[in-house]
């Protein structure tokens, strides 16, 4: 981990010279599950996460979905209705 909050010249690497900590991280177990179209359908995790472990996989899962249904049928635009989800305990 670094983080750098000041000036910052956009030809130059702001992390360059920070001073990167060891986050210290635990794996992560998880499992998303889609339908046939590709949209969520649940989702579980291994007890004990943290909130934000819990919110950085809800953000992966509603990246991940693609109404695939929709785009094999041709259409190039349409309204989509990905799934929202809660967290099953």
């Amino acid at each position: 981990m670094s983080q750098y909050v000041g000036a910052m010249n956009t030809h130059e690497d702001p992390f360059a010279g920070t001073t990167y900590t060891p986050v210290g991280a635990d794996s992560m177990s998880f499992s998303i599950t889609s339908d046939d179209d590709g949209k969520f359908k649940s989702l579980s995790h291994a007890p004990g996460m943290s909130v934000f472990q819990q919110n950085l996989i809800k953000g992966w899962a509603a990246q991940l979905q693609i109404n695939a249904g929709e785009i094999s049928r041709g259409k190039k635009a349409f309204t989509s209705s990905e799934v929202r989800f809660h967290w099953q305990k």
